[in-house]
């Protein structure tokens, strides 16, 4: 059977509306969608150094090493 990844492309909240806890929690829905699902691992990438993605990213839970601009959230 075939694996079952998700791609997050981009997720951005309008700056007016930053610190909310938006971004974390729409990354948190994503999560239950991908279990519900039966998708194993989502990943989403950012820059090295946009480091509020990357503190939304380790916040949530996402694995990475210093050296990658790739985020995995495994659901096994």
């Amino acid at each position: 059977s075939e694996t079952k990844e998700m791609f997050l492309y981009e997720i951005e909240v309008t700056e007016s509306r930053r610190q909310e806890g938006i971004g974390k929690a729409l990354i948190e829905h994503l999560k239950e969608i991908c279990l519900e699902k039966g998708i194993v691992q989502m990943f989403v990438g950012t820059e090295k150094d946009n480091l509020p993605a990357r503190k939304l990213y380790v916040s949530t839970n996402g694995e990475t090493d210093e050296d990658t601009v790739w985020f995995y959230y495994y659901f096994m």
